[in-house]
């Protein structure tokens, strides 16, 4: 994939999580700081790379299988 399209698809990943998990998205120029109630992480792009990194608290850490199917699926159907 072009950078474009993988910083395309990191901006959809970061809107999904805020729609869903009220994860607020902060941009910089090609990457994203991820916030919230028990949530905090990045995804970072790079030419065709895009490398994500998520931390869960306690409390949201019983949804860690969800977060992370959710995240997986987005990404197989955004990414070619």
């Amino acid at each position: 994939m072009e950078p474009e399209e993988v910083l395309d698809v990191a901006k959809g990943l970061a809107a999904r999580l805020e729609q869903d998990h009220g994860v607020i998205a902060k941009w910089g120029e090609n990457s994203v700081i991820l916030s919230g109630k028990g949530v905090s992480g990045t995804l970072n792009v790079s030419s065709n790379r895009l490398d994500i990194e998520v931390k869960l608290g306690m409390a949201f850490s019983l949804f860690k299988g969800v977060v992370e199917r959710e995240m997986r699926d987005y990404l197989k159907r955004h990414i070619h």
